[in-house]
């Protein structure tokens, strides 16, 4: 019994080591570094805490996705943040006035009112669309319809909180059950509007980004011509990573992480720039220093500040770290 047993665990680590080196998958095709050992892999030095973790991640990043200039998305950056500035100033302007209720006569009028983390929100999609994916969700000007995978986004947390007991404790179980269709039909029929509001969702993510990677593989199979037309000239992080790959990502692939990094980038981004706007407007004093630092570096370099002068701004880089630090 125990020789068959034996047999039988041989037979399978031959199995899989055999799929393992015969068959090869389209990430594979991105660049990395030797395995240290054959069953972990690189594990060990990605999260190591001394030095040596730190020099391995620093050399991924150099070697691995060094493609990707971190100053390649800064003109998409520049773009987005004045239209977003030309947005708010209009809204300042000719928005509606309203009346200040809190004035017994009700005779004050009040200025606009801006909802910051709606606009951050907004700007902060864009700024990972064009960056990440090299796509445009929205105009950002005041009125502009929301983009379907922004609202789907806003409610993914308060729907999915509704139902936290069911995804932790049947979810795990349910999805091992019968096939991709069946679990579908499943989830049509079952008499729960929470439920059928997150396939809702996730089904407005997936069509947006299959759409997105469409585009992409088509760009790619066209050639430079094609890329070079696209929102960003082709210099998103998803096209090169296609590019790199010598061949468009399967659809799994790109479809997860689509989908994670436009979410958490998003959220992540917005109320970190909603935080600091906040702050800045309970500490005048600090905002008044931090726009004359601005102002003086606009100045001297015409208006347009390179990145690695406006990174150099020391009380600019002070308020962005005090802020995340709170």
């Amino acid at each position: 019994m125990l020789a068959l047993l034996a047999q039988l665990l041989v037979l399978i680590v031959f199995i899989w080591a055999l799929r393992r080196f015969a068959s090869k998958r389209d990430i594979d095709n991105i660049p990395g570094p030797e395995r240290e050992s054959f069953f972990k892999g690189n594990m060990a030095q990605m999260f190591n805490s001394s030095s040596v973790g730190w020099d391995f991640n620093s050399m991924i990043s150099e070697r691995c996705i060094g493609s990707f200039n971190v100053l390649h998305p800064v003109p998409m950056f520049n773009d987005i943040a004045k239209k977003l500035e030309k947005a708010i100033k209009n809204k300042l302007i000719h928005g509606t006035q309203e009346v200040n209720k809190s004035d017994p006569g009700f005779g004050l009028m009040t200025t606009p009112q801006i909802d910051v983390l709606h606009w951050m929100n907004r700007a902060a999609l864009e700024m990972i669309g064009q960056s990440g994916l090299g796509y445009s969700f929205d105009p950002l000007v005041e009125g502009a319809m929301p983009h379907p995978f922004s609202e789907a986004a806003k409610i993914f947390i308060p729907t999915t909180s509704k139902m936290s007991l069911e995804i932790q404790f049947l979810l795990p179980t349910l999805i091992k059950i019968g096939s991709p269709k069946f679990r579908r039909w499943l989830v049509d029929h079952f008499p729960s509007k929470r439920l059928r509001a997150i396939r809702d969702i996730i089904d407005t993510w997936d069509r947006t980004t299959t759409e997105i990677f469409e585009a992409k593989k088509k760009a790619l199979k066209e050639g430079d011509e094609a890329l070079a037309h696209q929102i960003g000239q082709a210099k998103d992080l998803m096209s090169i990573l296609n590019v790199v790959s010598r061949k468009p990502l399967k659809h799994q692939y790109n479809m997860m992480g689509n989908r994670t990094f436009a979410f958490a980038a998003t959220d992540t981004t917005s109320n970190a720039l909603s935080r600091t706007l906040h702050l800045l407007a309970l500490h005048p004093e600090t905002q008044e220093r931090l726009r004359s630092e601005v102002i003086e570096a606009r100045k001297f370099h015409n208006g347009n500040v390179p990145y690695d002068d406006l990174v150099s701004l020391p009380f600019m880089d002070a308020v962005c770290r005090e802020t995340l630090r709170l």
